[in-house]
Formats: C-alpha cells, structure tokens, sequence
C-alpha cells in the first residue's frame, strides 16, 4: 500500500507497539501527524482517496481514524483497493 509521504518534522510518533493500542493501529500503521492546530491520522497515498481521521488531540485523530477505518471495512469493497488492503492485513494478522 502506497503511504503518503508526510515530512518527518510534521510526523508525531506511535508506539506500535504499546499494550494499550488497538489492534486497528497496530497491524495497519497510519502516520500520525500535525497540520496547523488539527492532528492527523492517515493510511494511505493522500487525504482523498485514503482513509484519514482527525481531531484535536492526537487521541482524538487515531480514534477518528478508527472509526472511518471500521465504516470503509463495513462497505462493499470488491472495486476499493484500499479496502481490500485492510481486510488481507487484517486476516493475515490473525
């Protein structure tokens, strides 16, 4: 899967490996950054076409991202690469 390219300066560390990050997190790997007071959390090649979660505190973000990463998996993906993407690291995760 293609990752946007965020600077290092703007990108915010995730532990991937902490006992409190949720599986979502974990496995997929989005990129936490800050753009302006907003935080980010992005997986994928761009904010349009990838799946992005934002919020007022890093927390926030991943959270948001969570949820968006959940509805993009509940939706008929057979044409959505990305989709298709998470369900196979997902599955393979298991």
């Amino acid at each position: 899967m293609e990752q946007l390219d965020i600077p290092l300066e703007l990108r915010l560390p995730i532990n991937y490996q902490a006992h409190n990050i949720s599986g979502l997190v974990k496995h997929l790997r989005p990129v936490l950054f800050r753009k302006g007071e907003i935080y980010c959390c992005l997986l994928g090649p761009d904010t349009e076409s990838g799946i992005l979660g934002i919020g007022n505190s890093p927390q926030k973000a991943i959270s948001d991202w969570e949820r968006k990463v959940a509805d993009r998996l509940s939706q008929d993906s057979k044409d959505d690469r990305l989709a298709i993407f998470l369900k196979n690291v997902l599955k393979d995760s298991n």
